[in-house]
């Protein structure tokens, strides 16, 4: 069995959806995740933002759109009256359901059951066109296996237990579609793993079904050297480790859902990222084996919020860390970067929900100060060989650019350093000069 994902841009319209099926046709065993069409989870948040504020010009401006484009694929994709007739109905089906939960008393599950149609409707109008094309293909509704526990973490052995039953529903087909995103929680409510998490739906299903690889198709070259979205001319990374591409996709590389690697560890499926536009292209090949030294990639992480206790009473204290990181856990506020010295701990956070009721007790065991609006920029690589020289090299090309916070030693492969945001895009054109080595290049704007 293989396992391949695709993301909303891979079926942004009819011609894209053709391609996709261009790309899965006559192979067998496979199962196939889509997230949502592109935009419309977007415009999903949008309804329900603004049906909260009752806005409802707003709000039917919103559903109108998540109709029209799914409407406009339909009726490019399909040829044969009955289907289109089929996804036609569906579609109200959807819409009206997205409007019926709207008009219920607003809470987290209104919303969650809301955001939810957009992985039924993108599936729904797929599986429809595999069956036009006369092609063998089973729907597996992610609902219907997909779970997590208390923890929002996946309850694998019900999801492995289920699949396998739905699997076995249907065991003369050789393609399989399924809905990435969507999940059952603990209770059996609808739930989500978390937006952008379709990559992460699909190595669940690789890790519980060993499968033999994991594809994960988006719409660049694999994962990039450098942030694409800042930089000219970066390069697609060959080869990862699990573990450097989880650093990388932590710290802001978004081709990638940060919790993707995690169920993939312990079975050593090889997960690839390929691009639906360029599907020739081998892109990143990530696996428990590393390649070459040096450093492989940079990314960096926006809208940090660095934290800082001190106080003398530190020296030689013991259960300071503890206390502090009580209060984290107390407003389930995950850290990102810890560094300590004798008198002071500083942290960084990305979630500030809670931050005034965090500062609040932090200051009951020293003085706190804090800095928002600041970006991590994380390089991942070997730095096992040439240490020294490496981490010289890099904060010598950066010599003119405050750093506020370094975090290094927790791992061979990843050194991590805050800097304010108004500076990130001027420290990656640095890095990109100088440490990889790139052509000297101009920033996007």
């Amino acid at each position: 069995m293989e396992v391949l994902k695709f993301g909303g841009t891979s079926i942004r319209d009819a011609n894209q959806i053709k391609e996709v099926v261009n790309i899965v046709n006559n192979k067998k065993n496979k199962i196939l995740v889509f997230s949502a069409i592109a935009r419309v989870t977007n415009l999903l948040s949008d309804f329900v933002q603004q049906s909260y504020k009752e806005n409802s010009a707003k709000s039917k401006s919103s559903i109108l759109l998540i109709e029209e484009v799914h409407v406009k694929i339909i009726n490019q994709l399909l040829t044969s009256k009955n289907f289109k007739l089929i996804a036609l109905n569906k579609v109200k089906f959807y819409i009206n359901s997205i409007i019926n939960s709207s008009k219920k008393k607003f809470s987290d599950q209104n919303q969650k059951e809301i955001l939810a149609q957009g992985e039924l409707l993108s599936a729904m109008i797929i599986y429809l066109y595999f069956l036009e094309q006369n092609i063998d293909v089973a729907y597996l509704p992610a609902l219907n296996y997909m779970k997590i526990n208390e923890y929002r973490e996946p309850d694998y052995k019900h999801i492995r237990s289920h699949l396998n039953k739905e699997l076995k529903k249907h065991h003369d087909c050789n393609i399989f579609i399924t809905n990435g995103f969507i999940c059952n929680n603990h209770d059996y409510e609808i739930d989500n793993l978390g937006r952008g998490s379709s990559d992460f739906t699909a190595t669940i299903i690789g890790s519980v079904l060993r499968a033999k690889k994991i594809e994960i198709w988006t719409d660049i070259d694999g994962l990039r050297n450098n942030d694409p979205t800042c930089i000219h001319n970066t390069s697609p990374i060959s080869h990862l480790s699990y573990n450097e591409a989880s650093e990388l996709a932590f710290f802001g590389a978004k081709i990638l859902h940060p919790l993707s690697i995690t169920p993939v560890l312990k079975t050593n499926i090889p997960v690839i990222l390929k691009n639906t536009f360029n599907p020739i292209f081998p892109g990143t090949f990530i696996s428990e084996y590393t390649k070459s030294s040096g450093i492989k990639g940079i990314s960096a992480k926006d809208q940090i919020t660095t934290i800082k206790v001190r106080s003398p009473r530190m020296v030689q204290a013991y259960g300071i860390l503890r206390k502090i990181f009580d209060v984290f856990e107390k407003y389930q506020t995950p850290v990102d970067m810890v560094t300590t010295s004798e008198i002071s701990v500083s942290m960084t956070i990305d979630n500030t929900k809670n931050l005034s009721k965090i500062e609040s007790e932090l200051c009951n065991i020293g003085d706190v100060s804090i800095e928002r609006n600041q970006s991590i920029i994380c390089l991942v690589g070997n730095f096992e060989e040439n240490r020294t020289s490496t981490i010289s090299k890099i904060f010598k090309s950066l010599e003119s650019i405050p750093i506020n916070l370094i975090s290094f030693g927790a791992s061979n492969i990843n050194i991590s350093f805050t800097v304010d945001m108004r500076n990130k895009i001027t420290v990656l054109k640095l890095l990109n000069d100088k440490i990889l080595n790139n052509e000297p290049c101009l920033a996007l704007n």
